[in-house]
């Protein structure tokens, strides 16, 4: 779309012959390649003149010349269109600018056009050559500037002294497979720093791409000179020093033979503040060198908000990945740690999901094509109420696999020590296993960092003691990384040492029928027993308290709702004879083959309305009878989840295990 408002056109036919000519002031509205803007509302300065032979079906160029803002292009050729289509064009831009160049780049560039430059610019582009079905005419280009220079007009940062010589060739062949572009001496300062490198790809069908790059780059100086909107308060530099040689289709197929790169970045007390992201990162130092495929990580240390890390390793596959689409990165490192913050580094998910309308604390990142092998070694970690501390073990996440083995850590005043396997399948049912052993844990702290289960009936103000033994867990978890209740399945081994029950309130109701006054603070030296839990029923067998009040049996059930059906056997002799009613009480005494006697009691209903009342149907026998029943049932019912929800072949584990020895040595 143009407009010529000031401009002088002339027209003069010699036999067939049109003589065609343009001079004068022309605006440029647009000009659309490709559903693309080019030299868009610009003024240019034409002097043209052209012949069209109708004849030999030939349309002639003179030597023209073109001006935009401060910069001259001339143009001179011809191009046939009879039974053969030829053409010889010459575009020779003698005099030019940066400024000029990036005035003609599309509409998303818009924001370089504002800059201020300086400096001199060549561009000679020439198509000669026969155009037709199976043809295509030469294209050479070469272009490249000279002591230029690029300033932000709104921070005043520049890039001074540049530099660079270019050239374009469709090659031999005359298509894409013999097509070149390579940049060659470039060369800048930027603030007191310089760079320079070299740029070149051979092949667009199956390119072959040499690169080399060294130099340093102050961030905060970069993004003064051309901000990113969701990045701010950017510090530090970047020293590179990179060389790449190869074809990028052995990058795709892990050809490390034939693929050469080396080198080295190191990062220097880079920080930054991320949009929307409620903590910085600050700090960031570390040595990333390359070795063909490869990146080695040595001392990669950090904050990310108040959580801090040092990171030792290896990326493998690392070039394939960001050049190629589809392709896999192996990370093999250390992490070590002070301090992590679940929480804090979770508040991102969650204001996102906000965004979107979602609830839920925040939600894991599914990553494919990413492989982490990652040792741990964390003093702190802080998630709600769970605070662990020394924690060391083996991350392996594979999607949809992730895996915690041999995870060591301290809580509550004793050690835990699990192994965890979590499938990722579907972002609504996510399988986890856990195996567990745990020693001298504090049970009212158990009670306190899990919320207390998420019930007040039995609570960290009742129960007190020292918490040894084991568990087999497995449970369903929700994208949001909430537990489905129906799901969990466990299997637990506990021995509770120098153990208090104060206060409980089915404890203190017993004062109807047992003779002690000591119920609101019953004191044990040991209590031993297994826990079964499957569709929301907490099964407790059989076991004996050993208190100060009495030698008091218990057994029975508890429901996620908080149904209790609890039996309990306690010795006649605590049993208050002034109150008896003989008539009640028929039936739910046993004589045992020792001569003594006991009643047997039930605890029925919900937490907040309960009842104790006389057993009569219970015996003992017939106890033990329905929970080895019990036991039986749910020792099948937990092997078959574990089968069917949470599979993990061994062929998986072949593929995915590797050796230190794959990665590269320097």
């Amino acid at each position: 779309h143009t407009l010529a408002h000031n401009a002088i056109a002339r027209l003069e036919v010699e036999k067939e012959i049109y003589h065609i000519g343009l001079k004068g002031e022309i605006f440029v509205y647009s000009v659309t390649i490709a559903n693309t803007d080019y030299v868009k509302d610009k003024e240019i300065l034409l002097n043209s003149e052209q012949w069209y032979d109708h004849a030999k079906k030939t349309f002639t160029i003179k030597p023209s010349t073109i001006k935009v803002q401060q910069s001259d292009f001339d143009v001179k050729g011809y191009f046939t269109f009879g039974d053969s289509r030829y053409i010889d064009l010459t575009v020779d831009g003698k005099k030019g600018n940066i400024q000029t160049l990036l005035s003609l780049l599309p509409g998303s560039y818009n924001n370089l056009k504002e800059y201020n430059s300086k400096g001199q610019v060549y561009f000679t582009a020439t198509i000669k050559g026969d155009i037709g079905t199976k043809t295509n005419p030469a294209i050479n280009v070469s272009f490249g500037f000279s002591d230029a220079s690029l300033t932000n007009p709104t921070f005043g940062e520049s890039i001074e002294n540049a530099f660079l010589t270019g050239t374009f060739s469709n090659g031999a062949s005359r298509n894409t497979s013999t097509s070149e572009l390579s940049l060659k001496n470039f060369k800048a300062k930027f603030k007191d720093k310089s760079f320079k490198g070299n740029f070149l790809i051979r092949n667009l069908d199956h390119p072959y791409v040499e690169l080399d790059l060294s130099g340093a780059i102050d961030i905060e100086s970069l993004l003064k000179f051309y901000p990113l909107s969701n990045v701010s308060n950017a510090k530090g530099s970047i020293d590179a020093d990179i060389q790449f040689k190869g074809v990028l289709d052995h990058v795709r197929d892990k050809r490390n033979d034939l693929i050469h790169a080396s080198g080295e970045m190191e990062v220097k007390d880079v920080s930054f503040t991320l949009k929307d992201v409620p903590y910085s990162f600050k700090g960031l130092n570390g040595v990333f060198l390359f070795n063909k495929n490869d990146v080695a990580i040595s001392g990669f240390t950090g904050k990310v908000g108040v959580s801090d890390f040092v990171v030792e390793g290896f990326f493998k596959n690392v070039i394939s990945y960001l050049l190629i689409d589809g392709q896999s990165i192996l990370v093999d490192a250390e992490l070590t740690s002070n301090y992590i913050d679940i929480n804090e580094l979770m508040k991102y998910s969650s204001s996102e999901k906000q965004k979107e309308g979602r609830s839920g604390s925040g939600e894991f990142p599914y990553m494919d094509g990413i492989d982490i092998n990652l040792n741990c070694n964390i003093k702190h970690l802080s998630f709600d109420r769970f605070q662990p501390k020394n924690i060391k073990g083996r991350v392996r996440f594979n999607q949809p696999y992730l895996e915690l083995q041999k995870v060591s850590f301290n809580i509550a005043g004793g050690s835990i020590y699990a192994n965890t396997y979590v499938t990722f399948k579907s972002p609504d049912k996510i399988p986890t296993a856990l195996t567990t052993n745990f020693s001298n844990l504090r049970v009212d702290s158990i009670f306190y960092v899990t919320d207390n289960f998420g019930q007040d009936f039995l609570t960290n103000k009742h129960l007190k003691g020292d918490l040894s033994g084991s568990l087999n867990l497995f449970f369903v978890l929700t994208s949001s990384l909430d537990i489905q209740p129906a799901s969990i399945a466990a299997d637990a081994d506990f021995l509770i040492s120098n153990g208090q029950l104060n206060n409980f309130e089915p404890m203190k109701k017993l004062s109807r029928f047992v003779e002690e006054k000591e119920l609101e603070n019953i004191r044990f030296s040991e209590l031993k027993n297994k826990i079964y839990i499957k569709d929301e029923v907490i099964t407790i067998p059989e076991m004996e308290i050993k208190s100060n009040v009495s030698n008091i049996s218990v057994s029975g059930t508890h429901t996620f709702n908080n149904q209790m059906d609890y039996k309990l056997v306690v010795p006649l002799k605590n049993f208050k004879k002034a109150k008896q009613d003989k008539d009640e009480a028929f039936g739910a005494i046993e004589v045992t083959n020792t001569g003594s006697s006991n009643i047997f009691l039930s605890i029925k209903g919900d937490s907040d309305n309960f009842k104790i009342s006389y057993d009569s149907r219970r015996t003992k026998e017939k106890i033990k009878e329905d929970l080895k029943k019990e036991k039986e049932e749910f020792k099948a019912l937990f092997k078959k989840r574990q089968q069917d929800e949470l599979i993990h072949h061994q062929s998986e584990e072949e593929n995915r295990d590797y050796e230190e020895s794959d990665f590269f040595d320097f």
